[in-house]
């Protein structure tokens, strides 16, 4: 029976540390690529399609800087298991003339609670749901 549960919790002890993965190997810069054609027809039956275009640095200070093809996000990251989580703090217009305009003078409203970004090697991902339809959000480490 003693040697059930030290199998046992020897077991759970290394499952618990694959999946965490420390804050200094995940520091860097990340970005979207192209797809190739034959991954877009694997995905075609689970996606919609695939964002390109996006870039995030994460600091070692725990800062990010997630920039889309309209916004820059910046604000404080964190890993929880196997999942990335970021946390905005400001979150502004890339064409600065939007950003100087009246209803936009203190940036756009950030996102409510945080953006969750499963960790997978070399790679971040996450699956976005806008009006009905799923795309792939896939950054890989430069």
């Amino acid at each position: 029976m003693m040697m059930k549960r030290i199998a046992i919790s020897l077991c759970f002890f290394l499952c618990a540390c694959t999946a965490v993965h420390s804050q200094q190997e995940l520091e860097g810069k990340y970005q979207s690529r192209q797809r190739s054609r034959w991954e877009e027809i694997l995905d075609f039956p689970f996606y919609s399609g695939a964002l390109q275009g996006q870039s995030l640095t994460l600091n070692k200070d725990a800062s990010f800087e997630y920039c889309t093809c309209a916004q820059i996000s910046t604000g404080k990251w964190q890993v929880n298991g196997d999942s990335l989580l970021l946390y905005c703090l400001e979150q502004k217009f890339i064409i600065d003339s939007f950003n100087h305009k009246p209803e936009y003078a203190g940036g756009t409203k950030c996102w409510t609670g945080p953006e969750v970004f499963r960790i997978k090697k070399r790679t971040l991902s996450r699956v976005l749901k806008m009006k009905g339809r799923r795309y792939l959000n896939c950054l890989e480490k430069k």
